[in-house]
């Protein structure tokens, strides 16, 4: 029993200094504080217990640290915060503790350093072979002081990480085994041995760093609009009027930029889709003169998705499409991933390297932009949904870190803000403020150099691999513990004192995460949005009223009107059930296809796959004879929008098999309507 009381006193330390670990992460910006969090983390794990006590205590941690950092992902439901933050104390507070548990009890100073540093480097290494990231002390380091981070050009964020983690543990295995008198020296040394050793690294990639080639003015229109908004588009026509007019306004202000970057699917719309459409953004580019970077959803060859940005030259000749690759694993599974990475050649100075959202936080777009030729990217990116939560100065720390790697000024076109451009050696320079619809305006460098760690990239992990080996292997021979472990074990404390400290740890734990939001306003917002950006947790943004559908009723008889005007009214083209006109009132699939044609929107016939309807907006036709428009989530749950009663219906997929027929019309594939990079 006395081992319980221990276990739940010490898991009430893990979650405070988990706490505290997430007080230094990007949006509050207290680095030190995350240093001290895995530095007590260790000092909890060295004291006493086994590896199930370590591992216990490691979830805590990580229990702590991603529920502050994953609030603000609510607004997806509350699943997503609760899934994010098991798979964060899965893969980074268990980890962690056992290795540090492993490790404590064999290795002691520059060795348990070295040794842990590898082997952080080594788990790192594996997260990137899927896709993944936990980099989370090498972007409160970032976030905190660029300097500390830019040696990253040289060696990767990886081997950064590894550095600050190591040390960390060293610090906090220096509590419990040194000397008192000497314990907070040695613990300080450690700490302050890896900012050296940072901060030198930064210095030698400042002194061998290639001079810029060249720079450009560009454009961001930063719309800051609520997520519902792109969800009610249709529905309420005088905030889609509002949007267009206040998009128009911010495109005058930046009429003198030589690059224009939209934020992603800064609409909602398919303009990249709709030949009309694409062609007005072509007109406008040669009009002004300017490269355009012109966001948009695409439909696939079954119905399906793809968030895209195609690049406009100057002449107005669309150069290519990237199509997202790294898709979220919330939010997006209606969607499609793209081929690959492949820089867009806007002009014979200027190949931009596209990266949606996401897709900024592995180290693959934008290492393989890098090396395709792009000498300035650009993140096109909404993170209106995470409201002022952590993530989206996370998101942006880690395009910070990406911009090191690679090289490259990058543009970071946040669709709420701060929009800016980061520079090469990772400091971010604001064009708008967060959370503000304002046209942000930024002066971005270009760079031809391929940096050393693209040149090296490879032999990293095969470094730490070999060296880590060999640090096992001299750890095993010597077959004792090197460091003596402490004389006695601390007090156990009684029931009431391991209860209470358990529940004032998870109060706290709780405060913080629900204060997160407004810390973040203090730190990098404003003041008075504070209590708002709480409050906005609990209710979502700004309630939207209004949403009708009544504009495009129809008469069962004329059904086949009000359903193609809601159907060209998704993909973006404004249109009424009033503003179609056909000869008949039942023109059947190939007059609806006619009538597309002529109206300039290529569409195609589609055979409906019952186990995988069509994602995009699909023409349908009851087996009664109306017609309607079909949306589906992918995954059985479908949208039937009935002209009739101007209003959708949630139906499941084994209902529409008796009340549809198996044949609808979509968009034309995205092959036949623009060019692609593949």
């Amino acid at each position: 029993m006395s081992r319980v009381r221990a276990l739940l006193t010490d898991c009430a330390g893990a979650l405070g200094f988990g706490a505290l670990t997430a007080l230094g992460e990007p949006g509050i910006d207290l680095f030190p504080l995350g240093l001290l969090g895995v530095a007590g983390l260790a000092f909890l794990i060295t004291r006493r217990g086994g590896f199930a006590h370590a591992c216990a205590l490691g979830l805590a941690f990580g229990a702590a640290l991603f529920a502050v950092l994953m609030v603000g992902t609510v607004s997806w439901g509350a699943q997503v915060p609760a899934a994010l933050t098991i798979a964060g104390a899965l893969s980074y507070g268990a980890p962690l503790a056992l290795w540090v548990r492993a490790s404590s009890r064999r290795l002691s100073g520059f060795v348990l350093f070295a040794a842990s540093a590898a082997a952080w480097g080594l788990w790192l290494d594996l997260g990137d072979c899927f896709g993944l990231s936990s980099n989370w002390e090498i972007l409160a380091a970032v976030a905190a002081s660029p300097s500390l981070v830019f040696g990253a050009r040289l060696v990767g964020c990886n081997t950064l990480s590894g550095i600050v983690i190591g040390a960390a543990i060293c610090a906090g295995v220096e509590l419990t085994h040194a000397v008192p008198r000497q314990r907070w020296l040695r613990a300080g040394t450690a700490l302050a041995g890896a900012i050296a050793a940072l901060l030198l690294l930064g210095l030698a990639a400042r002194v061998t760093a290639a001079k810029s080639t060249g720079s450009l003015l560009v454009g961001v229109p930063q719309m800051n609009v609520p997520s519902e908004f792109f969800r009610t588009r249709q529905a309420i026509v005088e905030q889609t009027e509002r949007f267009d007019q206040s998009f128009v306004s911010q495109l005058n202000q930046l009429r003198d930029v030589d690059l224009l970057a939209l934020t992603e699917a800064y609409d909602g719309r398919f303009a990249l889709q709709v030949p009309a459409q694409r062609r007005r953004f072509q007109a406008y580019a040669r009009l002004e003169r300017q490269a355009l970077l012109l966001t948009s959803y695409l439909v696939a060859e079954d119905g399906g998705g793809y968030n895209a940005v195609g690049g406009i030259a100057a002449d107005g000749a669309l150069v290519g499409i990237h199509r997202k690759v790294n898709l979220a694993p919330f939010g997006e599974s209606d969607l499609e991933a793209g081929p690959g990475f492949h820089a867009l050649r806007l002009s014979p100075e200027l190949r931009v390297g596209a990266l949606i959202c996401q897709e900024s936080v592995p180290g693959m777009g934008s290492r393989a932009l890098a090396r395709d030729g792009a000498n300035l990217l650009v993140v096109t990116t909404s993170d209106t949904s995470f409201g002022s939560g952590l993530v989206v100065f996370g998101h942006l720390a880690a395009t910070q870190v990406r911009a090191i790697e690679s090289g490259r000024d990058t543009v970071w076109a946040s669709a709420s803000g701060p929009s800016g451009v980061v520079t090469r050696a990772g400091e971010f320079v604001p064009g708008a403020p967060f959370r503000s619809a304002t046209a942000a305006r930024m002066q971005a460098e270009l760079y031809e150099d391929t940096t050393p760690f693209l040149r090296t990239s490879w032999l990293w992990p095969l470094l730490r691999l070999g060296f880590f080996a060999w640090l096992v292997q001299r750890a095993v021979r010597r077959r004792t513990a090197t460091m003596p472990l402490p004389k006695s074990a601390p007090r156990t404390p009684t029931w009431f004192g391991a209860i209470s400290s358990l529940a004032a740890a998870l109060a706290g734990v709780g405060l913080l995460t629900l204060a997160s939001p407004g810390l973040v306003e203090l730190r990098r917002g404003v003041r008075s949005r504070v209590r708002f950006a709480v409050a906005e947790l609990f209710k979502g943004g700004p309630a939207l009223s209004g949403a009708s559908y009544e504009r495009f009723r129809s008469a069962p008889a004329r059904s086949a009107e009000g359903a193609l005007a809601f159907y060209i009214d998704f993909y973006g083209p404004s249109q009424n059930a009033a503003d179609v006109h056909l000869p008949r009132e039942d023109p059947g699939f190939e007059g609806l296809l006619d009538y597309l044609r002529s109206a300039a929107f290529p569409s195609r016939q589609l055979h409906l796959n019952w186990q995988r309807l069509p994602r995009a907006a699909t023409l349908v036709r009851y087996r009664s004879g109306e017609y309607a428009v079909l949306t589906s989530n992918g995954v059985g749950v479908a949208s039937l929008f009935s002209p009739v009663l101007a209003a959708p219906r949630i139906l499941q997929t084994h209902e529409l098999q008796t009340l549809i027929e198996p044949v609808g019309i979509v968009p034309a594939s995205a092959s036949d309507t623009a060019a692609s990079t593949e």
